[in-house]
């Protein structure tokens, strides 16, 4: 089963994938949350992301780059909240 944060996360990371913008007040509307304060950790972590030019991260949206959709894996795993919990078993990004 599926949890809330679960969903959220889902929501976020299937726009990113699909390098569709992930638009706040949307998210905001849609689970009835601030996406801001909700991804404190996570948005705090996207500044190598945009200095390598990969997003575009500003108050409103964050957005993948033409060069970002080369690298989508990286850029959703900021946001995968189960990440962290398993034990590498994958090939590296880089």
């Amino acid at each position: 089963a599926l949890t809330s944060d679960d969903l959220i996360r889902q929501k976020v990371i299937n726009l990113l994938s699909c390098a569709q913008p992930v638009i706040f007040s949307e998210i905001n509307t849609m689970f009835d949350i601030d996406f801001k304060t909700y991804f404190e950790s996570e948005l705090t972590t996207l500044n190598d992301l945009t200095q390598a030019g990969l997003i575009e991260y500003n108050q409103d949206s964050l957005i993948v780059t033409n060069i970002g959709k080369l690298m989508i894996r990286p850029i959703c795993m900021k946001f995968d909240a189960y990440l962290s919990q398993i034990i590498p078993s994958y090939s590296k990004v880089l």
